[in-house]
C-alpha cells in the first residue's frame, strides 16, 4: 500500500523546538498498559526513550478505541521463552503485518492525531508487541486455541484495561477532565418551534460596527487599516466631522495579509446565566455570527452551546455538519441550563472542528464563571482548562475568552476581555479580536 506524504500545518509546529510532535505526546495523558503487555522497539525516531514509549502507548490506546484489536492479533503466534531471571514463560508474539496495518489505519481514520501518527508512520510499522501469559491456565487456553481472534480470554481482558490516566483528586471539586471528555455527548440544538432568527436594527448596527473597527484582511499584497487620526482621508466618514469623529483616515501597509482562519464560538449555558445573562450572550452570539458574516463564508463559522447535568451535552447551532444557525439560535435561551464542563466541552469542540477543518481557528469561548459541574471545579480544573487551550493553541486553535460579568477570565485566559454593557461590546470584542489576529495570524 502506497501511503501518502503527511504534510506540515501552516506553523509548521510538528518540527518546531518548543512545540512540535514530541511536545504532544510528552503532554499527553500518561497511559495505563497492563505490565503483561510488552511493547519495545530497536530504531528510535529522534524522541526521548520516554516519549518514544508514551508514543507505543498512545498507538496501542488508539487501536482499542478503534476496536483494531481484532486486527491487531491476526496472525499472532506463541511462543516460549526464557524472562530475564531464568523462568520459561510463554508469550503470545503480535505480527508485524497486522501492527502495520494497525498503523497505517490510525494514519487516516480521521482522529485529531493522525497526522502524528503519520509522522511516526515508518517507527510504528517496526515496532514489537508480545503478550505474556500470566498462569497456567491461560497458557493452556493460548496452545489449544485455533481462533487466532480468542487466543486468551485474559489477552482480551488485559488489552481492555488501557486506558488513560487522569489525575490524583483529594477532593470532589478538584477533579479534572478524564473521563468527563469520554462521556461527552454532542446533539444537535433543538429547534422548539421558536422561529427563525433575522438580524434586528441593533444587531446589524453592531455587526457593522465590528466589522469596521477589525484589522482583518486576506488580501496576500496590502492589509487597509482604518479609523485612524492621520492618513489617508476615507470618504464615507466625512459626515462624521461634525459630530466630532476624528478618526476618518485611513492607511495602507503592504506586503501584510491575514492568514485564513475559521471561527469557533462556544456558549456557556450553564445555571447561573439564567439571571439575564444568557440574554446577553444570545445578543452577542448573534452580533458576532452577523459581522464574520459578512467577512467570511457561513460554512467557517462554527457555533456550539455547552452545558450538561452529570458529563457534558455539546448543542450544535452552527457547523459543517449542521449548518442552521439561523434556524436554531433563538432557541438556546430555552434549552436546560445545567452545569459547565469548560475542559473537556472545549477539547471535543476542538476535536469535532478538526474533523471538518484544517483552518486555523480562532476560538470564542463566551462564559460568566470558572469551570464547576458535578465532580468537577476547583484549582485543579482551571488548571486542566488551561491545559486544554494550550494543546489546541499548538494546533491553531487560538482561544479567547469573554466574561460576561466575570472579571477573573484574565486568570484563566491569555487572550481576555470582560463584558459588563452593551455599549461596550464592539469597542471590546474588536480590540481583542485584532491583538489575537495580529499577534497569532499575521503573516
Amino acid at each position: 500500500m502506497k501511503i501518502a506524504k503527511m504534510m506540515n500545518s501552516v506553523f509548521n509546529w510538528e518540527d518546531s523546538y518548543f512545540g512540535g510532535y514530541e511536545r504532544v505526546i510528552y503532554d499527553h495523558p500518561s497511559i495505563y498498559i497492563p505490565p503483561s503487555i510488552e511493547v519495545s522497539f530497536d530504531k528510535n525516531p529522534g524522541l526521548t526513550f520516554y516519549t518514544a514509549t508514551k508514543l507505543c502507548n498512545l498507538f496501542l490506546l488508539k487501536c482499542m478505541k478503534y476496536n483494531l484489536y481484532k486486527t491487531l492479533l491476526a496472525n499472532s503466534r506463541i511462543k516460549d521463552r526464557f524472562n530475564w531471571v531464568g523462568k520459561k514463560e510463554t508469550v503470545t508474539v503480535f505480527d508485524n503485518k497486522a501492527i502495520r496495518q494497525c498503523a497505517v489505519h490510525l494514519s487516516m481514520c480521521g482522529d485529531p492525531l493522525e497526522n502524528m501518527f503519520g509522522h511516526y508512520l515508518k517507527f510504528l510499522r517496526e515496532i514489537t508487541i508480545e503478550y505474556v501469559h500470566p498462569n497456567e491456565e491461560d497458557k493452556k487456553k493460548s496452545l489449544g486455541s485455533t481462533n487466532p481472534f480468542s487466543i486468551s480470554e485474559e489477552m482480551e481482558k488485559d488489552f481492555s484495561r488501557i486506558k488513560e490516566n487522569t489525575p490524583f483528586s483529594w477532593g470532589r471539586c478538584d477533579s479534572v477532565s478524564g473521563d468527563l471528555k469520554d462521556s461527552a455527548v454532542f446533539q444537535n440544538a433543538e429547534d422548539k418551534n421558536i422561529g427563525e432568527w433575522c438580524a434586528s436594527a441593533e444587531e446589524t448596527k453592531l455587526a457593522n460596527g465590528l466589522v469596521n473597527l477589525l484589522d482583518i484582511s486576506f488580501d496576500p499584497t496590502e492589509d487597509r487599516i482604518s479609523n485612524l487620526k492621520c492618513g489617508k482621508m476615507s470618504p464615507h466618514k466625512v459626515a462624521e466631522i461634525p459630530a466630532g469623529n476624528t478618526h476618518i483616515y485611513y492607511r495602507v501597509e503592504h506586503d501584510q495579509n491575514t492568514k485564513p482562519f475559521s471561527v469557533c464560538i462556544l456558549c456557556d449555558e450553564s445555571g447561573s446565566m439564567r439571571s439575564g445573562l444568557a440574554v446577553k450572550q444570545n445578543h452577542l452570539v448573534k452580533v458576532l455570527f452577523a459581522a464574520f458574516s459578512q467577512i467570511m463564508p457561513k460554512s467557517k463559522i462554527y457555533v456550539y452551546g455547552h452545558s450538561g447535568p452529570h458529563y457534558p451535552v455539546i448543542r450544535v447551532y452552527n457547523d459543517q455538519y449542521n449548518p442552521c444557525f439561523e434556524e436554531l439560535i433563538n432557541s438556546q435561551l430555552h434549552q436546560d441550563y445545567d452545569e459547565n464542563y469548560d475542559g473537556p466541552a472545549i477539547e471535543c469542540v476542538y476535536e469535532r472542528v478538526r474533523q471538518q477543518t484544517s483552518d486555523n481557528i480562532l476560538f470564542i469561548s463566551i462564559s460568566d464563571g470558572e469551570p464547576a459541574g458535578v465532580d468537577y471545579g476547583g484549582k485543579a480544573a482551571i488548571e486542566d482548562l488551561q491545559r486544554v487551550i494550550e494543546k489546541c493553541k499548538r494546533d491553531g486553535f487560538v482561544t479567547m475568552g469573554i466574561g460576561l460579568l466575570y472579571h477573573k477570565v484574565k486568570d484563566i485566559y491569555n487572550y481576555h476581555t470582560v463584558i459588563s454593557d452593551t455599549k461596550h461590546l464592539v469597542k471590546n470584542v474588536s480590540s481583542l479580536i485584532n491583538r489575537v489576529v495580529r499577534t497569532e495570524f499575521k503573516s
